[in-house]
């Protein structure tokens, strides 16, 4: 079965979805590196979960989100089980915030 391939314009669009806000400009180094690089879509997926859920856990910790570092909200990410509930959820097709609801909110 040959591997389904991204498109470029789908690249793309999942790319400015998981960028900040703030990134929107069409000069944007990280934005830049990311379609040059060209990582794994589910990668780039989960990085964004987890970097959402570092806020969220910060929140739920009372701490500023600089005191959680990505470490420790990996850590938690693995050890709550969502790791393994993004491996159920994800699916090109589906937004990164429907993915990330699917996997933490609604579990």
């Amino acid at each position: 079965m040959r591997k389904k391939r991204f498109r470029k314009k789908q690249y793309q669009g999942l790319i400015n979805e998981l960028c900040p806000h703030n990134c929107r400009k069409k000069d944007c180094f990280l934005k830049d590196v990311l379609f040059d690089l060209h990582p794994n879509p589910r990668l780039l997926t989960q990085i964004k979960c987890i970097h959402r859920f570092k806020k969220a856990l910060a929140k739920e910790r009372e701490v500023d989100a600089k005191g959680i570092t990505s470490s420790q909200a990996l850590e938690e990410w693995i050890n709550r089980g969502y790791a393994e509930n993004f491996a159920e959820n994800y699916n090109e097709n589906k937004m990164f915030t429907q993915i990330y609801k699917e996997t933490v909110i609604n579990n």
